[in-house]
Formats: C-alpha cells, structure tokens, sequence
C-alpha cells in the first residue's frame, strides 16, 4: 500500500474546499492510504486553502505535492481539475518508487 501524509493548512481564508479535494483524490486512489504526516510515508501532500501556503512542513525527505489555493505546485489548476492532477502526479511518485 503507499501511504501518503497529508497535511492541511487551517484553512483560515480558503478559495478551495480542502476536504471536498481530498475526498475526491481518495476516490480516484483507493490503493492509497492517506494519513497524518509521519517518517514512514511515501510521499507528502500539502493542502493549502490559498495562494498564501501557511502550511507548515514536517521535516521529511520525501517527495512532496503542493496544493496551494488554485494552483498545484506552483501551477494554476481549476478546482475540479485539482484531483486528477495530484492523482497523476501520485503515480508518477508511485511509479519511480518501484523502478
């Protein structure tokens, strides 16, 4: 199973719905296990509300996937496209991990 920390923001000021995403994304990965950030993840996905990513970062070494309002690492992205997107950089993680 991959497990991925998730870490979220406190959504003070939010142009997305967070949970809604993460909802979605468990949707498209059921193979995943999405939990709290520990040492022994796979992969890190922060989910920040907005543009403004106050989301603290564990001190990890792994890669790590940024939602940060409408955009995903750096990138815009439309809300309803922010799933598909983290789920394709997912596997990308989940690919290079078995190579």
């Amino acid at each position: 199973m991959f497990e991925l920390g998730v870490k979220f923001c406190g959504n003070c000021n939010p142009v997305i719905n967070s949970k809604e995403i993460l909802a979605k994304l468990s949707m498209l990965m059921p193979e995943c296990k999405f939990t709290a950030p520990g040492a022994d993840v796979a992969a890190l996905l922060i989910l920040s509300g907005c543009e403004a990513d106050c989301a603290t970062r564990p001190d990890f070494d792994v890669k790590t996937i940024v939602v940060a309002g409408l955009s995903v690492d750096l990138f815009p992205c439309p809300e309803e496209q922010i799933p598909n997107l983290v789920a394709k950089k997912l596997i990308a993680i989940k690919d290079k991990m078995v190579n």
